[in-house]
């Protein structure tokens, strides 16, 4: 039998995933080293840090590949 253990916020790393943004890109949005943030998902963050990282992950998204605007056209930030 195999032992399957999720690791701590699997939660974030699909989102993160999903929304195809590295760690790196996440940390530089919420303005954290790529480290703090590892260090950060090795255990269950609070609910404030799964906030902030989630804000980061969509700014994140945004800048790497532009915001959605009213008419539904991707909009690229300069």
């Amino acid at each position: 039998m195999v032992n399957v253990t999720k690791k701590a916020n699997q939660d974030i790393r699909d989102e993160m995933y999903i929304s195809r943004v590295l760690q790196w890109e996440v940390a530089e949005a919420i303005g954290i080293s790529e480290m703090t943030l590892v260090k950060w998902l090795r255990k269950e963050v609070s609910p404030e840090h799964r906030e902030v990282i989630r804000a980061g992950i969509q700014k994140a998204k945004e800048i790497k590949y532009g915001k959605e605007t009213d008419n539904g056209k991707e909009e690229k930030g300069i």
